[in-house]
């Protein structure tokens, strides 16, 4: 390949599917309902997460099955727009017992200097890179964990994508943004002699890093959280609609202007 350099800079994606996305959480916090509402998904399932929805899913049980649903998928790749594997951990642990059993080896961690996860980092970031040349949108979705973060003044708990440090590395580098969603108890307190009355549950994502968070990336215009209720289909307009408003105020940045105005979306539902 012939190497040409470029006459003027390369122009910012805009839109959802021109990114890809890590969505971690605690258990039944919105990650696989808001992945539904990406524009024609197809789920590799290592847990069925799907049970309340219609969607095109393959469950998969172990690496071979995975690297088949790659072949499969370029055979049919106009049929759909967004990849969501569900869950990236489970990926994941499926790549190491592949690696153990090709070693003949119970665990990868018994293979010597280190070899067994070195190959599995060169093999993980090698299927991420061929879902990327499918030029598809890719939605991994992870559970979350806490560990103890010590970088800062003071040490304190973080909520972080459930694989181990090597595996996070890897995925969290790879993806264009890292959302963080989370259920946010609101209370209302009432007149008279009546007692505080707690309203329905709101569903958030967190697009921005705050203490104690992991969560942000490339858009960096996004606002720091986003409303995902009372519907998987408001919260995905909401975030489509922000994706949108941070991509022109990046290129607006980039010719050296304004961006146009936009009517001020309210957070609130029902609005």
């Amino acid at each position: 390949m012939a190497i040409v350099i470029p006459d003027k800079p390369s122009t910012p994606l805009s839109g959802v599917l021109a990114y890809n996305w890590l969505l971690h959480g605690w258990p039944k916090t919105g990650k696989t309902q808001l992945a539904s509402q990406f524009p024609r998904p197809i789920f590799l399932q290592t847990q069925v997460g799907t049970k309340s929805m219609s969607v095109f899913g393959v469950p998969v049980t172990n690496w071979d099955e995975c690297c088949e649903f790659l072949t499969e998928l370029e055979a049919k790749t106009d049929r759909f727009d967004t990849v969501v594997v569900d869950t990236a951990e489970r990926l994941y642990d499926f790549l190491c017992e592949q690696v153990a059993s090709d070693h003949n080896v119970d665990n990868i961690s018994s293979m010597k200097y280190g070899s067994g996860w070195a190959e599995v980092q060169k093999r993980m970031t090698a299927y991420l890179e061929i879902l990327a040349q499918l030029k598809k949108c890719v939605v991994l979705i992870s559970h979350t964990r806490t560990i103890k973060d010590d970088s800062g003044a003071v040490e304190i708990d973080r909520v972080v994508p459930n694989l181990g440090d090597s595996a996070r590395k890897i995925v969290v580098g790879w993806v264009d943004v890292c959302l963080y969603t989370a259920i946010r108890h609101p209370k209302q307190k009432k007149g008279g002699d009546k007692t505080e009355e707690e309203q329905e549950d709101e569903f958030i994502a967190v697009c921005r890093p705050r203490p104690g968070v992991e969560a942000g990336g490339r858009l960096r215009y996004l606002p720091p959280e986003i409303l995902l209720s009372p519907t998987p289909a408001d919260g995905y307009a909401r975030l489509a609609a922000a994706v949108d408003e941070s991509c022109e105020r990046q290129l607006a940045e980039l010719r050296g202007s304004s961006p146009a105005k936009t009517p001020k979306r309210s957070s609130k539902k029902g609005k």
